[in-house]
């Protein structure tokens, strides 16, 4: 949270019970895949991350994903979440990718 708040980043986290609620679902649902829309700092793809596991994808879209990027590295899930930077509504999509090849 101070992370964000130093990256002056919205105030729109995603409360720890909601991760829980979305790895459940995920879980659940024996998701395999799982995009993204949206991931800010990146605290809901790790709750997705965690549940998908190493053997399936998550693959989230941000405009600025550098917060995420490091959030989702420091977490050790680098290898499971694909960060790629674009904006949702004109499908312009970088294919910058978090684990894989941090830069």
């Amino acid at each position: 949270m101070e992370t964000n708040a130093a990256a002056n980043l919205d105030s729109i986290n995603v409360a720890p019970n909601e991760g829980k609620f979305l790895y459940l679902l995920s879980e659940l649902t024996d998701a395999k895949r799982i995009p993204e829309i949206g991931t800010l700092d990146g605290y809901s793809a790790l709750w997705f991350a965690k549940s998908v596991g190493p053997s399936r994808s998550m693959i989230s879209l941000e405009k600025d994903a550098s917060i995420a990027r490091s959030n989702i590295r420091n977490a050790g899930l680098g290898d499971v979440v694909e960060v790629r930077i674009g904006k949702e509504r004109d499908g312009d999509v970088e294919g910058d990718e978090v684990g894989r090849e941090v830069k």
